[in-house]
């Protein structure tokens, strides 16, 4: 059986950033819930990641194909500090991630 490969991807969102600019960094990345008429009306707005199968195992880690790991790293490249490597995926994470 050929081994699939995908991408860790492990960020910490700059310190020096306001922290308006890293609650909406983050809106992107994640999506959230958005509230009108006095929370009368819900919307879930979607973020970067609702279109990109992956694993978050913990805060501030992404597990992506490899494929998608450039969409992810250009949008975070200047305002996170970034680590990455390859990595074989088990069969569980090829489920989930669609590989």
């Amino acid at each position: 059986m050929k081994a699939k490969y995908g991408r860790i991807i492990i960020y910490r969102i700059k310190k020096e950033l306001p922290s308006g600019v890293k609650s909406r960094l983050l809106q992107k990345l994640w999506g959230y819930k958005d509230k009108s008429n006095f929370g009368k009306y819900t919307y879930k707005r979607e973020g970067l990641l609702d279109k990109i199968p992956h694993i978050s195992p913990i805060k501030g880690v992404i597990i992506v194909r490899g494929k998608d790991y450039k969409k992810i790293f250009e949008f975070l490249k200047d305002k996170a500090d970034i680590f990455s490597r390859r990595i074989i995926l088990t069969s569980k994470d090829k489920k989930k991630l669609k590989v």
